[in-house]
């Protein structure tokens, strides 16, 4: 479960991603599309999808909990990461509590995703991340005991919602007896014969969440879900067709249809969830599987949830979350499995009189065998291991993570996670490991300083347990293990603003650190420590400027995942200026994470463009620019040529693009020619005071392109959605810049100014020497212009002036390279002298 405070609609809406460029026929939101879909703006992956995992002998069952140690140092995880596949662009879809997921491609054609949660602070936000049966799904807590019980399955699979998801709409299918339902949120647009269809919204979604999580409040005291309330009259759930959806395997009319598993003698009938779980396989001998659960206090449970899975093949049982999870009523939930090995786990915590409760306890009992009717069972007590990271410097928890990742002999790896925030999770030590599979347990703590007029820092740390068994979840943190960063962050005026910082384990997306939104006022600086015993574990972050009120994104930077070496101490600034267009640069292109498209490539005689309007100077950082900001004008247009003939050009500002890139395409003629790109960005308004706007030309040789491939964790695309790793980067040149001695706030002392000027090329491309550089300033708004000394050669120089005090420095930056490829730009108010 991921459960997650209240957060603002307007900021998440936007935020908690890393940028993947996209085609421009998906380059922008629309406004029906602005909370529902982020096409390619998003993060690679999260967390779901496990890789094929070794697994062991099968000569028998492991033994139950037992305690682990209270204290061990960090050791390196021993385990290779396997390679992973390349991933596709991913986007946002809605599930039906208002929570939205940025889903993307995984492993053999899995998709994985993480969670951006609805801007309410109730239960919506609190979920559950589970793959079965090669699946992933991201489920509510509220939603989970409804599985199979009103709710099907596939409203939460993440490859379905992306398959049927259409025009800002989350589309759905009602069956129900008597009257038609009036449930919060969903409108109905047809119904007849006990069915209906109708849709919800990114805002109506958040209103059938909150009345979901008042229903599962009100059943989880007597154990019984999906028998009243908004599921009265037998009201079910369904995600419904929509055109290009072919192959659902659910029958019209019915929200019950194959793979639902809503099984005779489901709690429905019965009134309870204490009736067997059964398993669709009739070629096997069944038996009763009863898995009974005592609570804190030692008294049987109620209302709490079980997951049960197949150890010789996840196929076999516990391919679906209605088959593999029961609610356990008065201490027994009960299942109807063949034999064979066997694991589950059960989360407890669920509901209080106060509300909903974060996840609480996690029991884990890694194999057990059912060769007749069996019974095991699970004590809450059980989980008395509190994760727990012991830091050099005093800090507080702000979001815990906890995952398992286990194989079986044959089928799909399954994996369960949590995440919360500002809350405790316990979970069950285990002496042995499985002797049919394997167990891998991942644990990560995000974690901040005291409140103080100390310098803030934070830790950002994940840990992997011995293979096969879950240790005592207490870490020693020691500064050997920990990167160092220096984290500046600048802002031209004082303004709320937040930092994330969110990462994902090295074993294909198995466990992904949830952002965990940390307020501060900017300007600001801290020190991030970041590590754990996982070598090749990778990191993301994002730095937000808000409104004044806190409550809308305004600006900010992002930056790509990649590894941070233990030991290694380095200076991150966010947001430097001067902002002005920035190109897609991987500072590390081994990260398996990291899929990125070159800012100019060459398909055939296709050219795509894909340009950041104002970015930092900061490689792997990905800006902003174009993002509609209440009470600030922004305005861009660009110009295509080809050997000195206009071919494309217009508007680059796309209405309600909320990510605010800019991204078009053009056709060449096949013979060699001289390309001209020209693209101008403006925003100006309280919000923009600094590096208003900019001009900026590149030229550069180009021609039909064919047999180039880019190497590993690079792509473009032959077609608007169809990616390729067949083209050629062009030759397009970059610009850099470092102004000393500058403030956070932008300003700088007046007198003698220095800016170091970095000139090179698109990373990838046939570089061609740099042969020259130069720079003019402007005190005036560009009236007058006077030359600065330029020193330096092979794309790095230094550039001299004398500025005033109280002036707004306009820049005009030119270079060219031995190819007769050039860039020129010029920066309005690029950065303040102060008085």
């Amino acid at each position: 479960m991921l459960a997650r405070s209240g957060t603002s609609l307007d900021l998440m809406e936007t935020r908690m991603r890393y940028r993947l460029p996209r085609p421009a026929a998906v380059a922008g939101f629309t406004a029906a599309l602005a909370v529902l879909i982020m096409s390619g703006a998003v993060p690679r992956a999260a967390a779901a999808v496990p890789p094929a995992v070794a697994t062991g002998p099968a000569t028998g069952p492991a033994t139950g909990p037992a305690t682990g140690p209270a204290t061990r140092p960090a050791t390196a995880a021993t385990e290779p990461a396997p390679a992973a596949p390349r991933q596709a662009a991913a986007r946002q879809v809605l599930l039906i509590n208002g929570d939205r997921v940025l889903a993307s491609q995984g492993p053999v054609g899995v998709r994985a995703g993480t969670v951006l949660p609805a801007a309410t602070k109730n239960g919506a936000g609190s979920l559950m991340s589970l793959v079965l049966g090669g699946k992933a799904y991201e489920i509510p807590v509220a939603a989970v005991p409804y599985l199979g019980r009103g709710l099907d399955p596939d409203l939460f699979q993440l490859n379905a919602l992306l398959g049927r998801e259409a025009g800002g709409r989350l589309p759905v299918r009602l069956s129900y007896r008597g009257r038609v339902p009036a449930l919060p949120g969903v409108t109905i647009t047809s119904s007849a014969g006990g069915t209906a269809e109708g849709y919800l919204t990114a805002s109506s979604a958040s209103r059938f969440g909150a009345a979901l999580d008042r229903q599962y409040l009100a059943d989880h005291a007597r154990g019984s879900y999906g028998s009243d309330g908004i599921f009265a009259g037998q009201v079910a759930i369904a995600l419904a067709e929509t055109a290009g959806s072919a192959g659902s395997a659910r029958a019209a009319g019915s929200a019950r249809a194959a793979g639902s598993a809503r099984a005779a003698g489901s709690a429905r009938a019965a009134g309870s969830a204490r009736a067997a779980r059964t398993s669709a396989h009739p070629e096997y001998s069944m038996h009763t599987l009863t898995v009974t659960a005592t609570n804190l206090t030692g008294k049987p449970d109620t209302g709490d949830y079980v997951i049960v899975i197949n150890a010789d093949n996840s196929n076999l049982f516990g391919s679906n979350p209605s088959e593999a999870v029961s609610i356990f009523y008065h201490g027994v939930a009960k299942y109807s499995v063949p034999a064979g090995h066997y694991w589950a786990v059960g989360e407890f915590g669920g509901a209080t009189r106060q509300g909903l409760m974060p996840v609480g306890r996690v029991v884990v009992l890694p194999q057990f065998s059912v060769t007749r009717n069996t019974a095991v069972q699970m004590a809450e007590r059980a989980a008395n291991s509190k994760v727990t990271m012991v830091t050099p410097r005093p800090a507080t928890a702000q979001e815990t993570n906890f995952w398992l990742l286990r194989s079986g002999r044959a089928g799909p790896a399954t994996l369960v996670g949590w995440s919360d925030d500002n809350s405790p999770i316990r979970v069950t030590p285990t002496r042995r490991p499985p002797t049919v599979g394997t167990l891998h347990a991942y644990a990560s703590q995000e974690l901040a300083s005291p409140a103080g007029p100390s310098a803030p820092y934070r830790y950002e740390l994940s840990y992997i347990d011995p293979r096969g068994i879950v240790s005592g979840q207490r870490y020693l943190v020691r500064p050997a293990d920990l990167a160092t960063v220096d984290e500046r962050y600048y802002q031209a005026g004082r303004s709320p603003a937040v930092v994330a910082f969110y990462g994902s384990l090295p074993d294909s997306f198995s466990g992904y650190v949830e952002p965990y939104m940390s307020p501060l006022s900017a300007p600001s600086s801290l020190t991030a420590y970041i590590g754990g015993n996982i070598p090749a574990m990778t990191w993301g972050s994002y730095y937000d400027v808000l409104s004044k009120n806190g409550r809308r994104y305004e600006s900010g930077q992002d930056a790509l995942f990649r590894v941070f070496r233990a030991g290694a101490h380095m200076t991150e600034t966010w947001n430097a200026y001067p902002l002005h267009p920035a190109v897609n640069t991987n500072p590390d292109p081994a990260s398996f994470l990291t899929g990125l498209m070159p800012s100019a490539t060459r398909a055939g005689n296709t050219l795509r463009l894909d340009v950041v309007p104002f970015g930092d100077n900061e490689p792997g950082h990905l800006g902003t620019g174009f993002a509609p900001t209440p009470g600030a004008k922004i305005t861009g247009s660009y110009q295509i040529y080809q050997d000195g003939k206009k071919i494309a050009g217009g508007n680059a500002v796309t209405p309600d693009d909320y990510d605010g890139y800019f991204a078009t395409h053009v056709s060449l003629s096949p013979k060699p020619s001289l390309i001209s790109f020209e693209f101008d960005a403006a925003r100006t308004g309280k919000a923009f005071p600094l590096s208003t706007a900019s001009h900026t030309v590149w030229t550069w040789s180009s021609t039909h392109e064919a047999g180039v491939t880019l190497p590993q964790n690079w792509y473009c695309y032959i077609k608007d959605s169809e990616e390729s790793q067949h083209c050629a980067v062009q030759q397009m040149m970059t610009l850099r810049y470092a102004v000393a001695r500058m403030s956070l706030d932008g300003q700088v002392p007046g007198g003698r100014q220095v800016v170091d000027l970095s000139v090179g090329h698109l990373q990838l491309a046939k570089a061609a020497r740099v042969v020259r550089a130069r720079m003019s300033v402007s005190f005036d708004g560009g009236k007058t212009w006077q030359a600065a000394s330029v020193t330096g050669r092979s794309g790095r120089y230094q550039a001299v002036f004398y500025a005033p005090a109280g002036a707004y420095v306009m820049m005009r930056t030119t270079a060219w390279d031995a190819a007769g490829g050039s860039v020129a730009e010029t920066i309005t108010r690029a950065f303040r002298v102060g008085a």
